[in-house]
């Protein structure tokens, strides 16, 4: 999906049941996530340029050492 695309969605609420499911801590949480999110991408655009084709993520823990 095209970043602004993720963007509008975002901002429209239709990831929230998502982010509820995901971090189950109620609608105040899944809002901060939403902030989050769309700060992230933000900052991908800044960095790579607008209008890329991206995906979002979660993973538990530490990643990094994941092997």
């Amino acid at each position: 999906m095209l970043s602004a695309q993720l963007k509008k969605e975002i901002e429209q609420g239709k990831l929230r049941d998502r982010l509820l499911r995901v971090y189950g801590n109620g609608p105040a949480e899944a809002v901060e996530q939403e902030k989050r999110l769309l700060g992230a991408i933000t900052e991908f655009e800044k960095l790579y340029g607008e209008g890329r084709d991206i995906s979002l993520f979660s993973a538990p823990g530490r990643t990094e050492i994941g092997g």
